[in-house]
């Protein structure tokens, strides 16, 4: 009677580049013993893979496919058996990429300090990545962070950094997170030494002392003058002029006031006075009469 061949694998089913466990030791013969096991792997398009021998044997598949694995066994006496298994290995699923990076400005100069949502994928690392722009080309500047933070230091002062995080484990490493930067601190502005400042106060000291000096030294000012008020000369009231007429007598002009004549000393009554004047304005206007009618001759 032919032996029973068996087949366990594991893992089963497998991931890329997992290490499967051929174990055909489950094999029996019930009339003697199993004394060698032969393994064949063929892949989907029934391409040999590999061969192995023994009652284990392990293999890495390195190519996601479905394999068919073939064990034959042969106990003491000749008699054969054999059996077939279907392995199905698959392409690693990566991890979720974390998600909500945000940088921001750290407490000292040179440094960023980043944080990030951590991966749906449990039992993940982070590598964090790096970039002089947002568009520009990330380079990894730490692996295998563990938790969600990571603060970034010796950097230039006043400067913007991009960065990128993934996740990543046994099964790869998960796309990039959002990119965020944020800009390094700017160095203080270097002050004035303190003997400075001291200087600086002595000196204003010095100036306010000698204005105070100089002050007390000055004179008193000489209360001002006032100034007399300006006299206006009155102008001088034009006495009416006197009226005089001519003295029948000797003809001079005498004063309408005058009892007598200062030339030749005759007495004058008041009629005569009278007549005296009516005669010399007749004459005054007789005069008169005569230059303007000589000026109208001239025109």
């Amino acid at each position: 009677m032919n032996p029973v061949a068996d087949i366990s694998l594991d893992p089963d089913p497998a991931n890329v580049n997992d290490v499967v466990t051929l174990n055909g030791s489950g094999s029996s013969d019930t009339h003697g013993a199993v004394t060698s096991w032969a393994w064949t792997i063929l892949d989907s398009a029934s391409a040999l893979v590999a061969t192995y021998t023994g009652a284990t044997a392990s293999h890495t598949f390195t190519t996601a496919d479905t394999y068919t694995i073939n064990l034959v066994v042969m106990d003491d006496s000749g008699n054969s058996g054999s059996v077939d298994a279907t392995l199905v290995v698959s392409a690693p699923t990566p991890p979720n990429a974390p998600t909500n990076l945000q940088v921001n400005t750290g407490t000292e100069l040179g440094e960023l300090e980043l944080t990030w949502t951590a991966s749906t994928t449990p039992g993940v690392l982070y590598n964090v990545y790096r970039s002089a722009t947002e568009t520009g080309t990330y380079s990894m500047i730490a692996g295998a962070v563990s938790g969600t933070s990571y603060t970034n230091t010796g950097l230039q002062d006043d400067t913007t950094y991009w960065y990128k995080v993934t996740a990543v484990n046994a099964d790869g490493e998960s796309d990039f997170s959002n990119a965020a930067s944020a800009k390094t601190r700017a160095p203080a502005q270097p002050g004035l030494p303190d003997w400075i400042w001291i200087l600086l106060i002595l000196i204003i000291v010095i100036i306010v002392i000698v204005i105070l000096a100089a002050m007390r030294r000055r004179p008193a000012e000489a209360p001002p003058v006032e100034e007399a008020p300006a006299v206006v000369e009155e102008e001088p009231v034009a006495e009416p002029e006197e009226e005089v007429f001519m003295c029948p007598r000797c003809g001079a002009s005498v004063s309408a006031s005058a009892a007598e004549c200062p030339s030749c000393g005759a007495l004058f009554e008041e009629e005569e006075t009278a007549e005296a004047e009516e005669a010399y304005e007749e004459e005054a206007e007789e005069a008169y009469e005569e230059e303007e009618e000589e000026g109208f001759e001239e025109e």
